[in-house]
């Protein structure tokens, strides 16, 4: 809450953490003169962690102050497929395998995950911060480190065959650092130890979709996966803040989102097999540090730093592959767009 006040000769340390476990499995097999299985899962997640000093606290004597909040998923986790496989996932997965057998073999396969979450570590408007001695050090850190899978298989075999599968993850969210207006940590005459304002987005999401059509006359296979990543990673000062440090001062806003779609498509016929495969990847994340009108930063270092991605991570990654076989004719199309704003 707000206008509180704290004394304590020991650590002060203001915590909020979720770990996120979503798991879908679905599919089935559908048999007959005419053989037509739909399978879908969709989910929904919206969520907010947020770990907070309220305004106007006062904060005396503490040998140390944390604020840090943090959003993650659980350990992988392993699934049963049919025939005795197994499939490893992200805690936070849908999976959907169907199949259709028949004179005519109609086989679609849907899987939508939207995930919207928001991450804040802050200490509030107007807040006083006095530490024990120049030794000890100030945190504020927000976490934001969700991996999500989903995969999808469409199987379809018959005189005439389709088989459509279709892989779609909508994720959004920001990651935000704060110290908030006219707030005042440590003096020119009492200063704190290092002091650290941290904003991480870690996030993953990856999307498979496979189809595959076996057919006499005609086999169509179709294998869409869409993608999208929004949102902003932000450590931020506000205005007129005071911070005074007897070492270092740094604020970080580090972006590591990955993104990566695979889209896999085959159609055989003895008449004419079509396959159809596309993905989209569609990006829009920032990375920014920002420090406010009339703030004050008194420190040996002072370091400020928007990161985005580096040499070993991904922001987008595409993979389309398409293939068909007839007789009379083997058609295949693909398409792969990846479009990536960051600033």
């Amino acid at each position: 809450g707000s206008d509180v006040v704290l004394q304590t000769s020991g650590a002060v340390r203001i915590e909020a953490e979720e770990t996120l476990n979503l798991s879908q499995v679905a599919g089935g097999a559908a048999i007959g003169s005419v053989g037509v299985g739909g399978f879908v899962a969709v989910a929904d997640y919206g969520g907010y962690v947020g770990a907070r000093i309220g305004d106007r606290t006062v904060i005396d004597n503490a040998s140390a102050l944390t604020v840090d909040a943090r959003l993650n998923s659980g350990n992988d986790i392993t699934i049963d497929l049919p025939d005795n496989n197994t499939a490893t996932v992200s805690a936070v997965n849908s999976t959907v395998i169907g199949a259709a057998v028949g004179l005519v073999g109609l086989s679609a396969s849907v899987a939508s995950v939207n995930l919207d979450e928001n991450v804040t570590a802050e200490i509030g408007d107007d807040v006083q911060v006095t530490l024990a001695d120049d030794s000890s050090a100030v945190t504020v850190d927000a976490l934001r480190d969700v991996d999500a899978d989903v995969r999808v298989a469409a199987v379809a075999g018959g005189l005439a065959a389709a088989g459509i599968s279709y892989a779609g993850v909508e994720a959004s969210g920001n990651a935000l650092a704060q110290i908030g207006a006219n707030t005042v940590v440590g003096s020119n005459t009492a200063r704190t130890g290092d002091v650290l304002i941290r904003a991480r987005n870690s996030s993953t999401q990856e999307a498979l979709a496979v189809s595959a059509g076996l057919a006499y006359a005609g086999a169509l296979v179709g294998a869409v996966v869409d993608m999208s990543d929004t949102g902003t990673t932000t450590a931020n000062i506000g205005n007129g803040a005071e911070i005074y440090s007897s070492g270092s001062i740094q604020l970080l806003a580090d972006e590591k989102a990955r993104n990566s779609s695979e889209a896999r498509g085959v159609a055989v016929a003895a008449g004419v097999g079509l396959s159809v495969i596309s993905s989209d990847i569609d990006v829009d994340r920032d990375a920014v540090v920002s420090v406010g009108n009339n703030a004050t930063l008194t420190a040996d270092n002072i370091t400020m730093t928007a990161s985005f991605a580096d040499g070993n991570n991904y922001i987008a990654d595409a993979e389309v592959l398409g293939a068909s076989g007839g007789v009379l004719a083997g058609v295949s199309g693909s398409e792969n767009f990846i479009d990536v704003d960051t600033n």
